[in-house]
């Protein structure tokens, strides 16, 4: 069968679902819409690139810093595949939110050395535009007029959680990148060249490597789909598609492949491998959310952090893990209006294409829902990879995908036929009876926790504007093809303002630069220069060390992704089990209080030495938090609001040592687990693996040779030795599956050292030492077991 039957035959089954193909005479159209969706996302963007606002939160407490680091590797010519600017190291490819697999953060600190905060908000919100963009085409691939893929585009772009939540930038970037997928997946089903599956299979792998729960639920409902169309296109078409199809099956593993693997490793190894079922569903959206699809400022003003009164507020009670910014569902109330009137009361959503949108529109509010029903608790049972995930809540980004798919059919329809049939009156009544019942809920529900004052003006505005809307449309429908076209003109004028207004550049997408500048300028900081200079200074002299930064607030937790500094603490969901239990971290180090563990029970403790942990900043005297430690230490400089402390006892990176001054690990010290021993780090070790330790001969310890680092970097160290005697050269990095170590250019096996560390053998003739982080290694490591 020629590629031209093949596209026929898809054609066929895109006729026989009930949707004709577009018009090619409709381009020019389609690039005006396109140009206004352009025009309208520069209006709606300009708080973040006008304005002088910022994301806020984890968008600079977090992702900011990880694409300096990313870009300053880069830069160095250095693809950084272990970490070593927080929690010691870690294995970047493996954590989803290091962004080394975000295409637009990748592709602009491939571009720029470092890029400015203001710029990393454009790239975010032109992944939103992007994903607009692509719904268009999507819709005019569908024969949805571009008047209504402009509306459309507008919901998903800047409607609804996406918007609220900005700040979870690695949420974002996959749920704007679905739309992609599916224009590529619907031009491959329409004529499978082997240039469009490939596009295809890009463009899927590319999501899939996002490995967050928006990537996650959006396959599960691109499967089903994917399953339906080829339903739909038939046997013949399949088979002799197969080839192509399978061709883009085979690039979206290769792309998605290595991560998602390095990501199975690294969670086998992590602080949370999985989750449990009653701490996952606690952290959800509940139903009173609704409410905020037809009164955008519902639950409390959006422009203050002051007067929010919903779930999560002391009226609610403890017990929900709620980001307001994830309940905040509002599209715009055309899109709302145009569902429920026409797609709702007029009977529309029985067309196939759009109650498959409801359906998933649905299914992903009921899991946004949590333990607030029955069904999350058969998917998390049910469902392999959903406990692997803790927030259901962001459920709600599908929710906001699912309106604007919804809005394509819908919308075409409504351009394409309009209303003429007589509307019964008391389906009007209904319809008006609905609206008026919703809304007096929603004052009850706020009665009953005190706000009903601040609420009824906002019920009112929006049951008055609801009101208008529906006229306007109905109005619209039963009009020729000009006035139809005119009203949703307006509708897409009218969401724009309103969007503008109740979505974008509010309290919860959009702060003031201030509290983050020291990201984007640490050279302008006094605490930044000095760390920077004292640290060159320091490092020098000594070889490698580690800094530890706590309590100066959440713009510093990961600022040393941007100074190029190694620190033992930061912000970050995902850490290595053994370093979490033995040191104690914990995913934020902004505030004034540190918990301690087994092996690093203080400051003042072998691991904190054995970490290499040289300087110790803090937000206030080391007494008020960790007294025993305080006493040992010299007192502090003081730098502007910091106290900085010397640690000299700190051991060096790589350390010599004779065979005869060594005892064996216990499991427990591996794991982090048991205390360490009263050692002389310098001249003694723990290596290997014994389930009891035996004493270190009683004989003083004599020099084991000479060892000096000749290059070092995240990914590689390389020492030159002349040992004196066999022994061993301990590594003090964490160990983890795909650090491997060569002498003299041969491969020698890694073995467990110093609890958490690593060593490799060495003999009095060996002159050379390289450890290397290696991602094929870590790979197939991981799936054995690692070194340990």
């Amino acid at each position: 069968m020629t590629p031209d039957k093949l596209q026929c035959q898809g054609e066929i089954a895109e006729t026989r679902i009930g949707v004709p193909l577009a018009d090619p005479q409709s381009v020019p159209a389609f690039v005006i819409c396109l140009a206004a969706f352009g025009l309208l996302s520069i209006i709606l963007t300009m708080p973040w690139w006008y304005e002088g606002l910022v994301i806020p939160w984890d968008a600079k407490n977090h992702f900011y810093p990880m694409l300096r680091g990313l870009a300053r590797d880069l830069q160095a010519g250095v693809w950084p595949l272990w970490s070593d600017a927080t929690f010691s190291g870690r294995p970047t490819l493996a954590d989803p939110q290091s962004m080394i697999t975000s295409p637009s953060y990748l592709v602009m600190a491939a571009l720029q050395s470092a890029p400015s905060m203001k710029l990393a908000d454009i790239a975010l919100l032109l992944d939103l535009v992007l994903g607009g963009a692509a719904l268009m085409a999507l819709g005019r691939m569908r024969g949805v007029h571009p008047l209504i893929g402009l509306f459309a585009a507008l919901i998903f772009a800047f409607g609804g959680a996406p918007i609220a939540r900005l700040q979870h930038v690695l949420l974002v970037q996959s749920y704007a990148w679905i739309p992609v997928v599916l224009l590529a997946l619907e031009a491959a089903f329409r004529k499978p060249t082997l240039l469009r599956c490939v596009a295809a299979g890009v463009t899927a792998g590319l999501l899939v490597v996002g490995r967050d729960q928006v990537a996650f639920l959006a396959l599960i409902g691109i499967a089903g789909w994917i399953v339906i169309r080829l339903s739909d296109l038939g046997w013949p078409w399949l088979r002799h598609a197969a080839p192509a199809m399978a061709l883009a099956a085979f690039v979206a593993m290769a792309i998605a492949l290595p991560p998602v693997l390095a990501t199975i490793g690294f969670a086998a190894e992590s602080n949370r491998p999985s989750f449990e079922y009653d701490m996952v569903a606690q952290v959800r959206v509940v139903w009173v959310f609704l409410m905020t699809l037809l009164v955008p400022d519902y639950l409390g003003p959006l422009f203050s952090s002051e007067g929010y009164w919903g779930p999560g507020a002391a009226t609610w009670g403890p017990g929900l893990g709620v980001d307001r910014a994830t309940g905040q569902i509002y599209a715009g109330l055309g899109v709302m209006v145009m569902l429920v009137w026409f797609g709702m009361f007029r009977g529309w959503f029985s067309e196939r294409r759009t109650a498959l949108a409801g359906l998933a529109t649905l299914m992903a509010f009921t899991y946004a829902l949590g333990s607030g029903t029955l069904a999350f608790w058969v998917m998390f049972q049910s469902v392999p990879g959903v406990d692997l995930f803790r927030r259901p809540a962001d459920a709600t980004f599908l929710l906001n995908l699912g309106l604007a798919l919804m809005v394509l059919e819908v919308g075409r329809r409504y351009l394409s036929e309009g209303d003429h049939v007589r509307i019964p009156t008391g389906r009007v009544v209904l319809f008006a009876g609905l609206v008026v019942g919703v809304l007096a809920l929603g004052y009850w529900v706020a009665g009953h926790h005190a706000a009903e004052v601040d609420v009824l003006p906002r019920l009112i505005l929006s049951g008055v504007a609801i009101a208008a809307l529906s006229a306007t449309l109905i109005w619209g429908a039963r009009g020729p093809s000009a006035r139809r076209f005119a009203v949703v003109g307006v509708l897409v004028m009218a969401t724009a303002i309103d969007l503008s207004v109740f979505a974008a550049g509010t309290h919860l997408n959009a702060r003031p630069v201030e509290p983050y500048l020291v990201q984007e300028m640490p050279e302008d900081d006094p605490i930044a220069g000095y760390l920077v200079a004292r640290l060159d200074e320091i490092q020098r002299a000594e070889g490698p060390v580690r800094v530890e930064i706590l309590g100066l607030g959440g713009a510093w937790q990961n600022l040393t992704h941007v100074l190029g500094l190694e620190n033992t603490l930061g912000y970050n969901p995902l850490r290595l089990a053994r370093y979490d239990a033995a040191t104690g971290a914990r995913q934020n180090s902004h505030v004034g209080t540190r918990r301690f563990g087994p092996q690093m029970t203080g400051w003042s403790s072998p691991l904190s030495d054995l970490l290499g942990l040289r300087l110790i900043v803090l937000g206030a005297p080391m007494e008020e938090i960790d007294p025993a430690s305080a006493a040992v230490f010299a007192p502090p400089v003081k730098v502007g609001r910091a106290f900085v402390y010397e640690n000299h006892k700190a051991v060096p990176r790589v350390v010599l040592i004779r065979a005869d001054r060594v005892r064996p690990n216990t499991p427990g010290q591996i794991a982090g687990l048991e205390p360490l021993p009263d050692l002389e780090w310098r001249s003694e070790a723990l290596i290997g693996v014994a389930p009891s330790s035996d004493p270190i001969p009683a004989e003083e310890p004599s020099d084991a040779g000479a060892v000096r680092i000749e290059t070092h970097s995240a990914n590689m160290l390389r020492a030159s030795i002349a040992p004196d005697v066999p022994g061993w050269l301990v590594f003090h990095v964490p160990a983890y599956p795909g650090w491997t170590a060569s002498v003299d250019g041969e491969p020698r096996p890694l073995v467990p050292a110093n609890g958490l560390f690593q060593a490799v053998a060495v003999r009095p003739d060996d002159r050379e030492v390289t450890f290397q982080f290696d991602l094929l290694t870590s790979i197939l490591a991981s799936r054995g077991g690692g070194n340990r």
